[in-house]
């Protein structure tokens, strides 16, 4: 729409807030329709939330909150720093970094919603080794890939200033104002999907004190000084500036959770100690598709029995866990499995003092739970039947359309 209404049909600012406001109506329709899918996870239900259901709410959704309100502040803040050093026409060209930020810094956001979906249901599971590969993956990811977009955004800045305002004066001062606040883009990203890590670890108090040096102190304190050392053409710099010194003080939320200087990076994000040896105690195992891959099903189920009685698990809970083993990851091989790269992993881990079995794979949807609900269910599925009389618990979650379940005996 900013393309619409700004480039082909000339209406700059105006333009630009009109395809604001049209896009968030879109996008709460897109929600709606999302939701009422029968394959969605979450659902809209009238049920009446209990007070444990609110807290999680309000725990989940302060921060986020929390950032709006402190982009709101910067931005007036920031405002007047400007109007304090310089005229109208650069608050103008700030105006137009903050128009453009959903385009520049959309690669960060689009990693955090990533991060925020997989590290929830690590976390939940208490599983500390997934944590860090996904957290290095994802900060190499954000670093790496922002730097080559820098490149892009900088031969482009001319383009993209030109886009929102036609005022020579303007578009003149923008440009590097623009290649300046790309610049920060990398920055941005590391320190978005830290604070997303913070927020699915629960670490609210942190989530929301980062929150507020990334968002809020960092990029004002560094327009006060900037604008006064170096006037207008330093302000620009703002961002790389203030969100530079919130990523270096994360360490310091590390040495006050853990009470001393992290020296892994597991203690650097915030990790509890007691999640790593619970990931030692854990059998993993990976189903692929090919010819043996019924055999290797019934391997895996006798490999995770032969750990659980090696660590003194009773032989009946042990058997019964292999059981579902199998008939689930056989029920993936003749049902999921439909292209050769699919492949469905496996994780049975100590929790809690409760062995709990995770089974995640990429083939087609599935709700065991929605399935276990049929009143007639077909004859030809008596080992899913089996799973249902023996778990004690049973989840489902579907995940960046992975399914996902888990089992407790």
């Amino acid at each position: 729409l900013d393309l619409l209404f700004c480039v082909v049909m000339g209406m700059g600012l105006l333009g630009m807030a009109l395809a604001t406001s049209i896009s968030y109506y879109v996008l709460m329709g897109v929600f709606l329709l999302h939701f009422m899918r029968k394959d969605c996870m979450v659902r809209l239900s009238l049920t009446p939330l209990s007070a444990a259901s609110i807290r999680e709410v309000l725990l989940s959704g302060t921060p986020f909150s929390f950032q709006m309100t402190c982009r709101m502040l910067a931005v007036v803040l920031v405002n007047r720093i400007i109007l304090s050093v310089s005229t109208a026409d650069s608050v103008a060209v700030y105006s137009l970094m903050m128009s453009s930020s959903n385009l520049i810094l959309i690669d960060g956001m689009a990693g955090g919603t990533a991060v925020m979906t997989l590290d929830s249901c690590f976390v939940g599971e208490k599983d500390a080794h997934s944590i860090l590969s996904l957290m290095r993956i994802a900060l190499r990811h954000a670093v790496l890939v922002n730097i080559m977009l820098f490149g892009l955004y900088y031969l482009a800045s001319p383009w993209m200033v030109q886009m929102f305002s036609r005022d020579a004066l303007i578009c003149q001062n923008a440009v590097p104002a623009m290649r300046l606040f790309a610049l920060s883009a990398a920055v941005y990203a590391v320190n978005y999907i830290l604070r997303i890590h913070l927020q699915c670890c629960k670490h609210t108090l942190y989530a929301l004190l980062f929150v507020f040096l990334d968002v809020l102190a960092g990029p004002v304190l560094a327009a006060f000084v900037l604008a006064h050392i170096g006037g207008t053409g330093a302000i620009w710099a703002l961002f790389v500036a203030g969100e530079g010194a919130a990523l270096l003080s994360f360490p310091l939320f590390a040495m006050l959770w853990g009470k001393k200087l992290p020296h892994s990076f597991a203690e650097l994000l915030l990790i509890e100690p007691s999640w790593l040896s619970e990931s030692d105690e854990a059998f993993e195992a990976v189903l692929e598709q090919g010819e043996n891959a019924l055999g290797r099903a019934a391997e895996i189920s006798e490999e995770a029995v032969e750990f659980l009685l090696d660590r003194g698990v009773e032989h009946t809970k042990a058997i019964y866990l292999g059981i579902c083993i199998e008939e689930l990851c056989t029920n993936i091989v003749r049902h999921g499995f439909s292209s050769a790269s699919d492949t469905a992993e496996l994780r049975l881990s100590l929790r809690d003092g409760i062995w709990t079995l995770r089974i995640r794979d990429h083939c087609r949807h599935f709700d065991v739970q929605d399935y276990f609900r049929l009143k007639d269910k077909a004859a030809n599925q008596f080992g899913l039947r089996i799973v249902e009389g023996i778990a004690k618990d049973l989840q489902y979650l579907s995940t960046l359309k992975m399914n996902q379940v888990i089992i407790r005996v």
